[in-house]
């Protein structure tokens, strides 16, 4: 290629990239809004390499070690494996990361590298074209600076939902991501779930037995180690939160399991046979379950979520008034 003919590329390239500036802003805003976890900024760094014709777009995290952690990142297929390879063995990455650390003047272009500090959590974007100009380079770091601003924002609002939906004892969902659930029309947290087949409510049998006895301390330990029972358990189809007190509640949306009634009292037994050691003592530990199954009728009515919950706790106060450590399902006939 002449060096003319190199020039009027450029030049074309350049053109292009302040065209779609504009657009890439107003495409940025919207973006945002719809990302709920790291992994949803795919959404983003997809959409950048298709208007900018980037090879590879990541968030990475430099670690203590100065080893590279990718959290989320969208990579041309066919130059994937060397980018990769760039990824993780690239000096300009830590040279970069280490500089914005201690100083905040712009970095140094390193031609086929822009790195861009998120400023927050030693968290970087890193970008690759294999571009030779220098003025195309310089338009996309502002660029990414942008999206860097974007992201930075993005992960800010995660963490206060997080926050804001999640109990600090138990690490589950709390009341407040249920009530979402129940009387939202959409729940923001299984949007891409199964609609549920049961509604169940857990109550810790005699909990305050143990804020009584061996006082607070085992209490929160208790209710921890059943919380962690049902997490483990039940794994990130089904939803697990925090009710009150010693109340858990849990939704079924994984259809694999055809006997809804073993696969709960399967997690009693669970907790009956996993007695919770704190300091070197056993605690036995029971909870009784009140069971509410959907049927593809209630799924139509409008305030089928509602009237689950209050179906299960009734099924739930028959659990704990005459047996304990047992399940309870909720007759239709006598409701």
């Amino acid at each position: 290629m002449s060096k003319k003919t190199q020039n009027i590329k450029e030049t074309q390239d350049i053109n292009s990239i302040r065209l779609n500036a504009d657009f890439i802003r107003e495409l940025l805003i919207p973006l945002s809004t719809f990302v709920e976890n790291i992994k949803d900024l795919e959404k983003v760094f997809v959409e950048l390499a298709k208007i900018l014709n980037m090879n590879h777009i990541s968030l990475y995290k430099i670690l203590d070690s100065w080893e590279v952690e990718v959290l989320s990142e969208y990579s041309n297929k066919i130059n994937k494996t060397k980018t990769d390879n760039s990824l993780k063995k690239n000096i300009n990455l830590r040279v970069a990361s280490q500089t914005w650390k201690v100083s905040s003047i712009p970095m140094p272009n390193f031609w086929d590298n822009i790195v861009i500090p998120v400023w927050m959590d030693s968290l970087f974007l890193g970008a690759w074209d294999y571009k030779n100009s220098r003025e195309i380079a310089k338009i996309e770091n502002s660029l990414f600076e942008l999206v860097a601003w974007v992201i930075a924002n993005a992960l800010r609002s995660m963490k206060l939902i997080d926050q804001a939906n999640t109990d600090k004892l138990t690490w589950l969902l709390n009341r407040n991501a249920l009530d979402k659930y129940i009387y939202e029309s959409k729940n923001p947290f299984d949007r891409e779930l199964p609609n549920p087949m049961a509604l169940c409510m857990l109550d810790i049998d005699n909990f305050k037995r143990f804020n009584d006895t061996f006082w607070h301390n085992v209490w929160d330990k208790v209710l921890r180690h059943v919380a962690d029972l049902c997490k483990s358990y039940f794994g990130d189809v089904n939803k697990v939160y925090r009710f009150w007190w010693e109340e858990i509640t849990f939704i079924i949306h994984d259809q694999f399991w055809i006997n809804i009634n073993k696969y709960i009292d399967d997690i009693r037994k669970k907790i009956s046979e996993t007695p919770l050691i704190y300091e070197g003592i056993s605690y036995q530990v029971n909870a009784s379950i009140g069971i509410y199954t959907f049927h593809e009728q209630d799924l139509q009515k409008k305030d089928f979520k509602f009237f689950a919950l209050k179906f299960a706790d009734q099924a739930l106060y028959i659990a704990k008034e005459w047996w304990r450590n047992k399940i309870s399902v909720y007759d239709r006939r006598v409701g």
